[in-house]
């Protein structure tokens, strides 16, 4: 198997492991049944494995490999911080 084959599937597996999680997630009625599901920590796995593919990819994938540039979108999508929800009814600590 040639090198960029490996990485490929390795790019492949990981960010398949961060989608199913999110789709776990998605199920968050079903799941809350389960005490020892934790949505937080379960989105946390998710972005780790998407930005370890997205981390693989992009050291060794070229730039226009279109897996590089699904990934890529795919955590754009789903785990930039432009993403994150903003607290604006908390009060900040910091003054």
């Amino acid at each position: 198997m040639s090198f960029l084959q490996t990485i490929s599937h390795l790019v492949v597996s990981y960010f398949c492991l961060s989608t199913e999680i999110r789709f776990l997630i998605q199920l968050r009625e079903e799941l809350s049944q389960f005490k020892e599901f934790n949505i937080e920590q379960k989105q946390r796995e998710s972005e780790f494995w998407h930005s370890k593919s997205l981390e693989v990819a992009i050291r060794f994938l070229p730039s226009d490999c279109p897996l590089l540039n699904h990934v890529l979108l795919s955590y754009s999508k789903h785990h930039a911080p432009s993403q994150q929800k903003i607290p604006e009814k908390e009060t900040d600590a910091d003054q």
